[in-house]
């Protein structure tokens, strides 16, 4: 047991100092990732040894100072900013402070047994307890039967729930198809108009045809499209489906725009040109040798004939 150890090796010495005391907290303080004793020894080499091991001795047993433990298994002292329970055993405050140091992401089982020392018997029979008194729960990640534990009041983060686009640990197909319908719909829409307000300026109708990913969760948020709140992350993945699909490109700004391709309503002139019905304009479509100032639509090459 990692406690026992610690305190075995300090407790020894005169009583401490609250000078003595006061410094090696704040040597302590000043590394959010705690500090070992060999270093501590060496900051404070002024302070005789039994002086400063009854300091540390007494930071620990007044709680101001707690001990974690490495991935490597190095003991560190760090400063106490976890909550302290009332009644409760060591194992059962050392149990929670770690789990409240995982906040949202929560924290495996093993690696709870590796940070406090405890047999599995012993970390079983705390965190039934924590349970039963609603101070932790434990959450099933996304992909995993594997277990992890959290304060009982927070939310998981997404990593372990799979965000907006999962349901009870399910994918949620149906939403994620309705949201790249929207998405797809909204930036067509925007394209379409920047036709319609300039019919005759292909290179004006790409640059206002380029839409926001914000604009689009606004919309979606503004109409209640949806039951759920969608984020800026959500609709970025959204339109990444979208672009594999080929519905939509992405711009080197980060908008994001339709991609236009030729009119179905099409014929075939002897003289290797179609004639674009709705428009009246013809356009050569894929010949051998491309003019200047052509331009590149996704798969079809098309420009206006003077």
């Amino acid at each position: 047991d990692p406690y026992k150890i610690f305190l075995v090796n300090f407790k020894v010495g005169a009583a401490s100092n609250d000078a003595v005391e006061d410094q090696i907290y704040n040597i302590v303080q000043s590394s959010a990732d705690g500090m070992d004793t060999d270093t501590i020894s060496a900051l404070t080499a002024a302070i005789p040894a039994l002086d400063r091991q009854n300091a540390i001795n007494t930071l620990l047993i007044s709680k101001k100072l707690v001990i974690s433990k490495t991935s490597a298994g190095v003991l560190k002292l760090k400063v106490n900013t976890s909550t302290q329970l009332t009644g409760a055993t060591d194992e059962e405050q050392a149990i929670y402070t770690l789990i409240e140091e995982s906040k949202r992401k929560g924290i495996w089982i093993r690696e709870l047994r590796d940070g406090s020392g405890l047999s599995q018997i012993q970390l079983r029979k705390v965190l039934k307890s924590l349970e039963q008194r609603k101070l932790i729960k434990n959450v099933k990640a996304v992909g995993t039967t594997k277990k992890c534990y959290m304060l009982y009041d927070l939310e998981p983060d997404t990593s372990l729930t799979g965000g907006t686009f999962y349901s009870d640990q399910q994918l949620d197909s149906e939403l994620i198809h309705t949201l790249v319908h929207v998405c797809i719909g909204y930036v067509e829409g925007r394209r379409k108009q920047a036709i319609d307000n300039h019919p005759d300026d292909i290179q004006m109708q790409k640059e206002l045809s380029a839409v926001r990913p914000q604009e689009i969760v606004d919309f979606v948020l503004e109409k209640r499209v949806l039951n759920v709140t969608v984020t800026l992350e959500d609709i970025e993945r959204i339109l990444d489906v979208a672009i594999l699909d080929g519905a939509i490109e992405r711009r080197s700004d980060g908008k994001v725009s339709s991609i236009i391709l030729v009119d179905r309503t099409f014929f075939a002139s002897r003289h290797g040109t179609m004639l674009n019905l709705s428009s009246r304009r013809r356009l050569y479509v894929r010949p051998r040798d491309k003019p200047p100032d052509v331009q590149v639509y996704d798969r079809v090459v098309i420009w206006k004939l003077d």
